[in-house]
C-alpha cells in the first residue's frame, strides 16, 4: 500500500486557479477548520531506521487567547526565512478557505493535510500559494499543480 495519495492538476485548471482567486475572494476566505487526524495517523507506525514511532494529534491549549492575539508581526516579510511563509487558498464547492504554508524548495510547499484534503475524501480545488502575503497582496502567486498527503489521512 502506498503511503501517498496524489492529485495532479491539468495545465488548463492551473490557469483557471490563478484567475479564480480575486482580491475579493481572498479577503472573504474563511480560515480552514482544524480537523482531528484519523485514528490511523494517531497510532504507532513503523519508522524506517528507528523502530516504532508514535504520531500523536496535537492537543490545543485551554486558552481563550486567539492565534492573532498571541502572535507578533515579523520585522520584514521580504527577508529569509519569513519570505518563505505565506497563505494557502483553497476551494471546496462554493466555500473558499485560507490556511498557511511555507516553501521548502523552488518547486515545493509544505502544509497540513487538512489544507489540501476534505472530509469527503477528495482534494480541494483551486489551491493557490501566496508567499509573503500581507494586507491582501504578495510579490508572487503560485497555483498548486500536484498535491500529496499521507494515504491514512
Amino acid at each position: 500500500m502506498s503511503l501517498l495519495k496524489i492529485s495532479e492538476r491539468r495545465t488548463s485548471r492551473v490557469k483557471q486557479t490563478a484567475k479564480y482567486w480575486t482580491k475579493s475572494r481572498m479577503s472573504n476566505a474563511k480560515p480552514i477548520p482544524l480537523r482531528v487526524a484519523p485514528d490511523a495517523l494517531r497510532t504507532s507506525i513503523s519508522g524506517a531506521e528507528s523502530g516504532r514511532t508514535r504520531v500523536v494529534a496535537p492537543v490545543l491549549p485551554a486558552s481563550t487567547e486567539t492565534v492573532a492575539e498571541s502572535t507578533i508581526e515579523v520585522p520584514d516579510i521580504n527577508k529569509f526565512p519569513f519570505s518563505c511563509v505565506g497563505k494557502l487558498f483553497m476551494r471546496e464547492g462554493d466555500s473558499n478557505y485560507v490556511g498557511s504554508a511555507w516553501a521548502i524548495g523552488e518547486r515545493a510547499i509544505f502544509t497540513a493535510a487538512h489544507c489540501l484534503y476534505d472530509d469527503n475524501g477528495t482534494f480541494f480545488d483551486d489551491v493557490l500559494f501566496r508567499p509573503g502575503f500581507k494586507d491582501g497582496s504578495s510579490p508572487e502567486r503560485f497555483s498548486v499543480v500536484q498535491m500529496s498527503i499521507d494515504s491514512r489521512y
